[in-house]
């Protein structure tokens, strides 16, 4: 069949349709309009296709058709009621002309599924490559190949084998976003995405159950898009820089609908007006979008409404080659309605079609899905009183019609009855676990009946691990490895809620005493830190043979032999902690770690016990090839693997966040919202002319900066354990450059520290409205200049550093260790928020202990009234402690990766009854450099060496300065790894042509 042939064919395919659409008044009407179309194309093809038309000759053809009328005068056909049908014909008969350029396409290109690119196509077929090109810059109105545009117009086994290589991964990114914006419109998604986008987990399980035929990666695209929409950027926006960079020379956008100012709708429709010249709509908002208008002068589409909030969205045309843009369209909608519960998501699947449910009942995979959902959604509502709970079931099941789901909420109940009469007599009277806390005792014994010789505890900070596992192994034989931050807690937590304490501590002793008291102990549990199970096999002698003798003596041959590994995402494949867990003999061992996916190498010698016959899992070099790090689906493979024998829940999932609109007294087991302070509003700063200056000089020559600033540097043992210095005390480059930033005393200045001056004025502004403030640093000497302002301005302080840790137990003036009175249960006593020291000599260790220097601090900041502000690092204070007498956290030092900043928010964000409050704020501190250095280094010409090793001047702006300070490049670069963190411990894997890029800082 020939062009002129396919072009007939498709035609009449179209007429067939169409007709059969036809409402029978208007058919014979229809039948001749369509007829007179036919002819008015069989006219144009029979002018421009002849015996020799070859695709080279496409574009005449393309041009003929797209500038004759498609048929009647618009008016004509919106007098007969078939406004639609204009539209109609030109984007069927631009659908056939796509069709022969990729049939022709497919004839050209091996069959083998290699890849291709545009420069592939042109090799092939230079008049196809062509033909595609000129109508692609004609549909675009651009005079580059669109290569995201071809894309778009190809089939998806097409699609996937097209490599736009020169397409930048931003547009990739673009584009991605808006094909599965597409997908969730098209396949009417938006209410349940809009309902469940907060909460990843729970809308992956909607779109597995929906029964929609959805594959995996587009079940990933369509959270992922959803959460990356709900996300706040946190640094400048596209919005800013579009308004900053481009020139308002387009017209104005305008909003050709209706709009409602209230509505209980879950997405607004709106039509916008494109003005002449911008090739792409900027939508701003609660739904974020970048729309390729190809020319369009009228595009519609869904804005995603924020449930129960005032929406607000900006609509911002703009042109990339031009540099133009329009003036930004704002307009306001309020959202009246209530985020989603259990029974809307129950609502969403019934709506699909009549049969899902009935779909699910009997797909048993999809049924224990569903049962898996209903039941963690429930949760929640048993974080206080459990009768409300079973009330919200009852009233849940009345509302629902369909037996299965009926059935499934009665198992639930059953089951949740079932485990709120679980009985632990060895608990004092007064303490009890929180249901969701009996529920993760229940699941593991759960997984341990079942076989499983490992399961991972992964709850979120915050919902007490420690205690959950000291419950869950209760009635074994445990060895308790731990950081040394968190011996204290888990001793803490034993005294607060068992009624005989069972760990004998070994954390605090020297090497020597621990072997000793290991050779005495017959409790039955060992709680140790890390470093004491460290193996190294070159240092191997009796000594280290008889430790893990010891550590593996059965003390009770009745009972299972359990090792708990605390904060277990520290295991690397190649530590000698790792080596020395593996040495560790046991029937059962159980993990606790919030973030079970920061390191997935950790989880080799975990899934070996778990699948000990499986080869991935054999050695490091096997599990490294089956699960790169840099390979979404690889990890994604990996946490399918996992996820079984996982137990994790969010806080969110099992705990309310405070009304605000009820007393807080009124809520006891509720969280605070977590509220982030833009920087732009407090916490950026801007550098010093002398530290700019300083920064300037240290890329032009690190050797001469080295030479010139050496001396001011921090130096000792502590700038080595900062990394400040390596352990040949010389400066590491991106370390002496922070310094710079925290202060210019570092470079010989006199001038005041600006970063300084902004964390003194937020502390100002927290403690003036009566809050406790947590600051964490990374750098020692930056504790210590805060410790000097504060103590200027008369605020007490507690430190939480290495450096405290360092000295071991609490001592009093004379260097002798101190001994604090304790209660019954072995809890410190406290007297106006202090420990109480026992001042007499005799019989001191019968009437108290010892304390750690690092838990006396932490005790008078949780305590005591008078400590207002806490200095921690993140090495110390990033996990494993809890600072709830803080309502604010003061970033001062960003935190290396996101999960050190997941880790350190949680350290006040929990509940604490004793301590509740409505929120807790959170700080970063940015810096940037002056407009005035900016502009002289805009002036200021250097050499630059491209990528082929030619020379070039350029600016040192734009060289070194155009990307920014290291913060504000580092910031976003959080905001990236964010997404892809909760996604990843959530199941959902990050596809790469969807994953932000984060920026590298060139020094």
């Amino acid at each position: 069949m020939n062009i002129k042939e396919r072009f007939l064919s498709a035609i009449d395919s179209f007429v067939e349709e169409r007709m059969r659409r036809a409402e029978p008044e208007k058919a014979a009407l229809l039948q001749f309009i369509l007829e007179r179309t036919r002819r008015h194309i069989e006219n144009i093809l029979a002018q421009h296709i002849d015996d020799d038309f070859s695709i080279n000759k496409m574009d005449e053809l393309c041009q003929a058709l797209d500038a004759a009328p498609a048929t009647f005068d618009i008016a004509v056909l919106e007098n007969i009621g078939v406004p639609e049908l204009h539209h109609e014909i030109i984007a069927y008969r631009n659908k056939v002309k796509w069709d022969i350029f990729v049939s022709e396409l497919q004839t050209v290109l091996p069959d083998d599924a290699s890849p291709f690119s545009p420069s592939r196509i042109q090799m092939l077929n230079r008049p196809l490559f062509n033909a595609i090109r000129d109508a692609l810059r004609r549909e675009a109105q651009t005079n580059d190949f669109d290569w995201e545009l071809l894309c778009e117009k190809l089939p998806e086994d097409l699609a996937s084998r097209f490599e736009a290589k020169k397409l930048p991964p931003e547009t990739k990114r673009a584009a991605a976003e808006e094909e599965t914006k597409t997908v969730i419109e098209t396949m009417d998604l938006t209410s349940a995405v809009a309902s469940l986008r907060g909460d990843p987990k729970k809308l992956a399980y909607f779109l597995r159950l929906s029964g929609l035929g959805l594959s995996d990666q587009q079940i990933d695209r369509i959270v992922y898009v959803s959460f990356v929409g709900l996300r706040e950027a946190m640094t400048e926006t596209k919005l800013e820089r579009l308004l900053k960079e481009y020139v308002e020379e387009l017209g104005e956008t305008e909003i050709a609908n209706k709009i409602p100012q209230k509505t209980g709708a879950d997405r607004i429709t709106l039509t916008v007006k494109i003005p002449e010249g911008a090739t792409r709509l900027l939508v701003r908002g609660p739904w974020k979008r970048d729309i390729k208008v190809n020319g369009k002068r009228e595009i519609t589409f869904d804005v995603v409404l924020n449930p129960g909030e005032l929406n607000r969205i900006s609509l911002l045309a703009y042109n990339d080659d031009a540099k133009t843009r329009s003036a930004p369209n704002e307009i306001e909608v309020s959202q009246t309605g209530d985020p989603v519960d259990i029974d809307t998501l129950i609502q969403f699947l019934s709506e699909l079609k009549d049969e899902t449910l009935d779909a699910i009942s009997k797909d048993s995979a999809r049924r224990m899905l569903f049962h898996k959902c209903l039941e963690e959604s429930a949760l929640r509502h048993f974080a206080g009183d459990f009768k409300q709970g079973l009330a919200y079931l009852k009233s849940l099941k009345e509302k629902q019609r369909h037996p299965f789901v009926q059935r499934v909420i009665r198992e639930i109940d059953a089951r949740f009855r079932k485990i709120h009469d679980m009985k632990f007599p060895f608990l004092r009277e007064d303490e009890d676990l929180m249901f969701f806390q009996k529920y993760c005792v229940a699941l593991i014994d759960e997984k341990r009946k079942a076989g499983d010789k490992s399961v991972i505890l992964a709850n979120e900070p915050g919902l007490g691990k420690t205690v959950t596992a000291q419950v869950a192994t209760v009635d074994d034989e445990v060895l308790a490895v731990t950081p040394n931050s968190a011996a204290s807690i888990w001793i803490e937590q034993q005294a607060m809620f068992f009624k005989r304490p069972f760990l004998t501590n070994l954390a605090g002793y020297s090497y020597a005493d621990r072997m000793r008291i290991l050779e005495d102990c017959k409790s039955r549990g060992v709680l140790t830190n890390i470093e004491f199970v460290r193996y190294d096999a070159e240092q191997s002698g009796p000594g280290h043979t008889r430790k893990f003798e010891l550590l593996n003596r059965r003390r009770d041959r009745k009972k299972k032999r359990v090792t708990v590994v605390d904060e277990a995402h520290f295991l690397k494949n190649d530590s000698q902690q790792t080596e020395g867990i593996s040495q560790l003999e046991d029937d059962f061992m159980l993990l606790l770690t919030a973030s079970p996916y920061r390191n997935p190498a950790s989880l080799c010698r975990v899934m070996a016990k778990l699948m000990p016959r499986d080869k991935r899992f054999k050695s490091v070099k096997a599990f490294k090839r089956a699960f790169p790090d840099n390979d979404p689906a690889a990890l994604k493979a990996l946490h399918l693997l996992v996820q079984p024998h996982v137990v994790r829940f969010l806080k969110s999932e099992v705990m309310p966040t405070y009304d605000r609109t009820r007393p807080v007294a009124h809520q006891p087991l509720s969280l605070p919202a977590k509220d982030h302070i833009s920087p732009s509003e407090i916490g950026l700063f801007t550098l010093t002319e002398a530290q700019s200056q300083a920064i300037f000089e240290m890329f032009q020559d690190w050797d001469a900066w080295t030479r010139k600033y050496e001396h001011y540097m921090p130096r000792g043992d502590l700038a080595i354990e900062d990394g400040i210095r390596n352990p040949e005390n010389q400066l590491t480059k991106q370390h002496a450059f922070r310094q710079i930033v925290n202060n210019p005393a570092y470079i010989g200045s006199a001038d005041e520290s600006p970063k300084h001056k902004a964390v003194m004025d937020i502390v100002d502004k927290e403690l003036d409205g009566g809050s406790k403030v947590l600051i964490f640093c990374r750098y020692h000497e930056q504790v210590k200049a805060y410790a000097r302002f504060l103590e200027e301005r008369g605020i007490e302080y507690c430190m939480y550093t290495g450096e405290i840790t360092k000295q071991g137990y609490k001592k009093d003036e004379a260097g002798r260790d101190m001994i604090f009175a304790v209660d019954e249960f072995g809890n410190y006593q406290l007297s106006n928020g202090c420990p109480v020291p026992i001042q007499s000599r005799k019989n001191r260790a019968q009437q108290g202990k010892r304390m750690l220097a690092i838990d006396y601090e932490r005790l008078m900041f949780q305590n005591n009234a008078g400590k207002k502000v806490m200095l921690a690092t993140y090495s110390a204070g990033s996990q494993s402690v809890t600072f709830t007498a803080a309502t604010a956290m003061i970033f001062d030092d960003l935190p290396k990766d996101y999960t050190e900043q997941y880790q350190a928010e949680d350290r006040n964000h929990r509940i604490d009854e004793k301590r509740r409050k409505p929120e807790v704020r959170y700080y970063s501190l940015i810096s940037k450099y002056p407009s005035s250095f900016l502009a002289g280094m805009a002036k200021h010409m250097t050499q630059k060496r491209r990528p082929n090793g030619a020379e070039a001047k350029v600016s040192a702006f734009e060289q070194w300065f155009e990307q920014g300070t290291l913060d504000e490049v580092h910031f976003a670069n959080l905001a990236a790894q964010r997404t892809s963190f909760e996604l990843l411990n959530n199941g959902i894997a990050a596809d790469p042509d969807l994953v932000e890029i984060e920026r590298q800082f060139v020094m």
